[in-house]
């Protein structure tokens, strides 16, 4: 989240940290403040590096995941999910088809 969107964002709550119970109109790009979500880290048996892996999961399944090596884990991916859960479910299907083609590591 940018600065400004932190702040735009910030806007709408109240003094005690609570949300106002008006919900913020959409920004131009179309984003508002998540009401609700998890991020996780997910580890994974293959000879690749996560920014390696990240690049091919964007590039070849249209699946944005962020490498662990920017965490100081590699070999790790964080995702972040909340949203709908047949969109989850597409990620996670082209996900486990790129990891099935990956060499295990020794």
């Amino acid at each position: 989240m940018s600065i400004a969107n932190a702040e735009r964002a910030g806007s709408y709550l109240k003094a005690d940290g609570s949300r106002r119970a008006a919900t913020p109109p959409h920004s131009a790009a179309g984003a508002r403040p998540s009401e609700a979500g998890a991020r996780v880290f997910v580890g994974y048996p293959h000879g690749i590096g996560s920014e390696q892996l990240a690049t091919r999961l964007r590039e070849t399944a249209s699946v944005l995941v962020a490498p662990g090596v920017c965490f100081g884990i590699d070999g790790y991916l964080r995702s972040g999910f909340g949203g709908e859960a047949a969109a989850l479910r597409t990620c996670l299907d082209r996900l486990g088809r790129l990891m099935a083609d990956l060499p295990r590591a020794a």
